[in-house]
């Protein structure tokens, strides 16, 4: 319309440049700005879960997390290691579903030896110096909560195309070059042949080998959508992490360049996204071998990266289950406990992390090496149970290398057994007083192969008769 009423001259020309000089300038300025305050509002969300756990009063998250073993289970349940309102919850702050594994891994292992868990703890200390570091990582996903990551590494190693497929993509290629071959000639007039005819030919023989790339697509699909998820955390790790003394932590990652590598993937594999317009689908694999080329392509980058891929997926999960108990040492608590390998026991305004700050009670509680056994007794609801939970929790931090929320902590090497919180499983067709039975004997076989023991038990046998419970307690 301004065409039409305003003349082409010089002057138009300088002033239409100008005004889209003018557009990019502002565009470009917007979409910074949105950038800059989308950060800020994550920036902002991280602080306020800080000061939210500082406070005893953050509830996270439900999530799907599995143990590998009835005993992790009952473990988790009585000190609330996993749920809303749990420790994993408090520590959480990882990057992908493997890093999270990797964190509730760490919980629940009882077999680290006295060198494994101060190693732990002077690692942890270091990295919480580089805070800034990590919450810039942290903050790179956080729109998209965790990245969805869940390729084994068998899943690295199974082919995304059928046994037949090399013998059918040689045979694609060699008719592809025939039928353009042959079309030369029909429209040289060499033979008298309709140049359609070749390519509805070769379409026929597209249909009936389609099979050996039938399942490319979705498995390729797959990995490229899950492995694309990481890219801007592996463009942050080789432009930050690795330019630093944090190094040490990937030695698979350094010289492999995986985000541009990761990027080569998400190429090829946008190149089969056609089969999701069919006519466009049908169109190019009458004319070329277009879904067996780039199924070749997206093969070879698996079969090129199946070994170097997994170990340094597990390097970044291990990682962030060590950021998120560095950035726990930072904003949550930073007592780091004493440990020793003879079974002595020192806690001195030690309270459970998981209550709100104005209700948590401290207490101190001594156990000299000499002891083996403490009865605690009191009226109901004087805080018993919440007393062992908090001796429990605070153990697990413990053989975990991280801080303890006490003022001084000093413990010993011991896997953790409980028995608190008793409950019948028709799923596991247990009653209560054998879920009960069931866990203390589990307990005494523990003790029998461990030399020190860290096990705690509330109101034993209430799942029977008073005298079958005195007997019991008192054989026990």
């Amino acid at each position: 319309l301004v065409l039409a009423f305003v003349p082409i001259n010089i002057y138009f020309g300088i002033i239409l440049f100008i005004l889209v000089i003018t557009f990019i300038y502002f565009r470009n300025n917007m979409l910074r700005t949105k950038s800059y305050v989308t950060k800020l509002g994550r920036l902002k969300s991280f602080y306020q879960r800080q000061w939210r756990r500082q406070q005893g009063l953050y509830v996270g998250p439900k999530l799907d997390l599995r143990f590998s073993n009835f005993q992790q289970e009952v473990l988790s349940s009585d000190l609330n290691l996993i749920g809303e309102k749990s420790l994993f919850n408090y520590l959480d702050e990882t990057l992908t579903s493997t890093g999270r594994q990797a964190l509730l891994k760490w919980m629940t292992e009882s077999n680290k030896n006295l060198k494994q868990i101060l190693n732990q703890q002077q690692h942890i200390k270091k990295l919480s110096t580089k805070t800034a570091q990590l919450i810039k990582l942290k903050l790179l996903n956080e729109s998209n909560s965790l990245s969805p990551l869940h390729l084994s590494e068998e899943e690295f190693h199974q082919p995304i195309v059928s046994v037949a497929f090399n013998f059918y993509l040689k045979l694609h290629l060699g008719l592809f070059a025939l039928v353009w071959f042959t079309v030369s000639l029909s429209l040289s007039g060499i033979i008298p042949v309709a140049p359609l005819v070749p390519f509805l030919l070769y379409l026929c023989f597209a249909l009936l080998t389609r099979s050996p790339v039938a399942e490319a697509f979705p498995r390729a699909q797959s990995l490229a959508y899950q492995l694309s998820q990481l890219t801007p955390i592996f463009d942050h790790l080789e432009k930050k992490i690795l330019t630093s003394e944090l190094k040490h932590h990937f030695p698979h990652l350094s010289g492999f360049h995986l985000s541009e590598r990761l990027r080569h993937l998400e190429r090829w594999s946008q190149f089969l996204t056609v089969q999701g317009h069919p006519l466009v689908h049908f169109i190019l694999n009458a004319l070329t071998p277009w879904d067996y080329v780039f199924s070749y392509f997206i093969e070879k980058w698996r079969q090129q990266f199946s070994k170097h891929l997994p170990p340094v997926l597990n390097e970044l999960a291990e990682f962030e289950a060590l950021m998120s108990c560095a950035l726990f040492y930072k904003f949550q608590t930073q007592t780091l406990p004493q440990i020793s390998e003879s079974p002595t026991f020192s806690a001195v305004g030690v309270f459970h992390p998981l209550l709100p700050r104005n209700t948590a009670v401290t207490n101190d509680f001594i156990l000299s090496p000499n002891t083996h056994l403490v009865l605690i007794t009191g009226s109901n609801m004087s805080g018993k149970s919440t007393f062992l939970k908090t001796l429990g929790i605070n153990q697990v931090l413990t053989m975990m290398g991280c801080p303890v929320f006490a003022k001084s902590y000093q413990s010993f090497i011991s896997p953790i057994q409980s028995c608190l919180k008793v409950t019948d499983s028709l799923e596991r067709g247990l009653s209560t007083f054998y879920y009960e039975v069931k866990q203390v004997a589990h307990i005494l076989n523990t003790a029998k192969k461990d030399r020190n023991l860290f096990f705690l038990i509330v109101e034993i046998f209430l799942g029977t008769n008073n005298k079958e419970r005195y007997e019991g307690a008192k054989a026990l």
